[in-house]
């Protein structure tokens, strides 16, 4: 998708959604892309349907589920801020950039650096399998580099 500029206001903040492992795409030996879905299975609603996907650029947090966690449980936004569960079922959170959106097949893409021990976000992109769910927050912004 080619590079778009970032909207004049930053967007609505609102709480983060549940989105599921697609597919993945080795961009180097070191750098996996991975491509996330809104939807569980194909006749499941869509998550992402409402997703600003001229956000390109913009950072994201991904939540992930501890090695200790059954299930993921995701943080609500109120008008004070982030609502986060009890301290042993908060995620891990960590911040990534939006690389890319697939309009087809409506898709969103991040860039993950993958090192020889990685951390949180690395092992969900090398190893969860397809299909596995993780939480999205943002986008959040407006970056810099896009103004």
């Amino acid at each position: 998708m080619p590079w778009q500029p970032y909207p004049a206001q930053p967007f609505l903040r609102s709480s983060p959604r549940r989105v599921y492992l697609a597919r993945r795409q080795w961009l180097s030996p070191q750098l996996l892309r991975i491509w996330l879905t809104g939807r569980c299975h194909p006749q499941g609603a869509d998550n992402l349907a409402d997703y600003p996907h001229p956000a390109l650029g913009c950072h994201i947090k991904l939540l992930l589920q501890t090695p200790q966690q059954r299930q993921l449980t995701l943080p609500r936004w109120s008008e004070s801020g982030p609502v986060w569960p009890e301290a042993a079922l908060r995620p891990i959170s960590r911040t990534f950039t939006l690389a890319d959106w697939d309009p087809t097949s409506s898709q969103l893409a991040i860039d993950i650096a993958v090192h020889d021990q990685p951390g949180p976000g690395g092992q969900f992109a090398r190893y969860a399998p397809i299909g596995s769910p993780l939480g999205l927050a943002g986008p959040g912004g407006p970056v810099l580099a896009n103004l």
